[in-house]
């Protein structure tokens, strides 16, 4: 963020976007029985309308990067099958036609589309949106050690082979 277009043209490389997020479509699609054709990425960018400052104090100049949308997607088919997207906008009055959590200023959205076809929003409603996302992020392996020290020794898929967590989590 805050970056010209001209820098991020020079800067940016779409191999970032597979090599962290790449994994997680994988890992859907295998969970599902789908064996993908191909994993490609996708990234839309906007320009701050007018400067200002975020929360963390860095200043945002008029016309640098303020509003990113990216995902990585599996196709199966020459159809995206797997998709997983991420949006960020720091100026309100920026991209009204992406998507924006419904309550919050963060969270995500999980869409099944099938039948039947279902969507699910998480916002984060704390004070620290960055905050509640690192802390639900990092809740998942927390939770997860009294599961996976009872497994039997060797590699371990999570989904398939460890029993849900359920009850309380804590961080």
């Amino acid at each position: 963020f805050g970056s010209t277009l001209e820098e991020d043209a020079k800067n940016f490389s779409p191999d970032f976007l597979i090599y962290y997020w790449g994994g997680s479509v994988q890992f859907i699609a295998e969970e599902l029985g789908l064996e993908l054709d191909e994993v490609t990425t996708f990234r839309k960018i906007d320009v701050a309308p007018e400067t200002f400052t975020i929360k963390s104090g860095l200043e945002i100049k008029k016309g640098t990067i303020a509003a990113m949308h990216w995902g990585v997607q599996g196709l199966k088919d020459g159809k995206v099958r797997v998709s997983a997207e991420n949006y960020e906008v720091l100026h309100p009055d920026m991209t009204p036609d992406w998507y924006r959590p419904p309550a919050g200023s963060g969270g995500y959205r999980i869409e099944l589309v099938g039948t039947p076809s279902m969507t699910l929003d998480l916002s984060f409603a704390g004070e620290d949106p960055l905050q509640d996302a690192m802390v639900a992020t990092g809740m998942t392996g927390v939770n997860a050690i009294h599961r996976v020290r009872a497994a039997s020794p060797g590699i371990v898929r999570a989904l398939k082979e460890l029993p849900a967590a359920h009850g309380i989590f804590r961080t």
